[in-house]
């Protein structure tokens, strides 16, 4: 029986589950129905062996999960903003027009500069105005304490901001209906509802704990290998080089973290990104369930096909 670890993302009214080499979407449209796409994924390790290793594979992860991600957002913004099929084309796939592909380019070209102005632009001044206010404000140690601080408040602030906005409110839900129907799996119960209710939405594998894992270990990295004299662009330019190595430590982290849970002091050591899990799920009701549980059964239908009889490769750990 082949060992498979399964993971997902919220997208728009649904969620796409990823599982070895094959990845399945399920959204429920507006009409009520839940539509599916399913895709084979090649990963770039096949060609590429050596991404394969450790501390190498984490960016390959972190690159090869944000292009899947961006897929699988404009996949189910399809379904939410094209017309309804007409009558007696039921079997026809909605397609999103030309206007509806630009929005959603802007909308990404406008979130990645406002990436950079809230991460690094804000956090860079906010350190080279309050440092001097502290007696080793000069220390590159002192710097980068400040810039991380700034960094680490506004992902808070930016996360507690977006969490009540209502559209937002709706994916955080199918954000948590993705960790219990993954729980559930992984628990070995049946994938229902009724299985799924009852487990955590709160995961160690989650991309949230991931992303303030990375922030965490930039900080101390920053504070090595920047100097505190760096001019913007050029820490811009530095922070940018140091994020691929530091996603492929972070991810070897965080497969050590799901992967002990058993120990106490793994489980303190990983709370706060699971605490910080409060913010980016919610909990789902029966229905985003029911479209979370299709995904995860298209995925796994995917790799039975593929491999045979599958297993979870991680220890169940959600049961509340």
């Amino acid at each position: 029986m082949s060992k498979v670890t399964v993971g997902g993302q919220a997208i728009i009214e649904g969620v796409m589950m990823r599982a070895g080499k094959s990845m399945a979407m399920a959204v429920r449209r507006p009409d009520g129905k839940i539509v599916v796409e399913k895709q084979t994924v090649h990963a770039w390790s096949e060609r590429f062996p050596p991404l394969k290793w450790p501390w190498l594979r984490g960016t390959l992860v972190l690159f090869e999960s944000m292009i899947l991600g961006l897929k699988a957002l404009e996949w189910s913004g399809q379904q939410a903003l094209a017309e309804e099929p007409k009558a007696g084309a039921e079997d026809k796939k909605p397609v999103a027009s030309k206007g509806d592909r630009l929005a959603l380019a802007i909308t990404l070209i406008i979130g990645m500069g406002l990436g950079v102005l809230l991460f690094v632009v804000v956090p860079y001044y906010g350190a080279q105005l309050t440092a001097k206010y502290f007696p080793a404000g000069e220390s590159r140690w002192t710097f980068n304490a400040l810039n991380g601080f700034y960094k680490v408040t506004i992902f808070l602030l930016y996360l507690w901001m977006m969490s009540w906005i209502p559209d937002l409110r709706r994916v955080f839900m199918y954000h948590g209906a993705e960790h219990k129907s993954i729980f559930a799996w992984e628990a070995g119960q049946g994938l229902d509802v009724a299985s799924a209710q009852d487990k955590s939405r709160f995961h160690p594998r989650c991309s949230t704990a991931f992303l303030l894992m990375v922030m965490v270990v930039s900080i101390i990295t920053f504070a090595i290998l920047l100097p505190r004299q760096l001019k913007l662009w050029a820490r811009l330019g530095g922070e940018l080089m140091l994020i691929l190595p530091i996603a492929g430590v972070t991810y070897e982290l965080q497969r050590f973290s799901a992967r002990y849970q058993k120990w106490t002091w793994v489980r303190w050591l990983f709370k706060p990104g699971l605490a910080l899990q409060g913010m980016t799920t919610r909990e789902p009701d029966a229905q985003q369930l029911e479209v979370a549980l299709t995904a995860l059964k298209e995925v796994l239908s995917m790799e039975e096909q593929r491999l045979g009889a599958v297993e979870p490769e991680a220890a169940p750990c959600g049961t509340n």
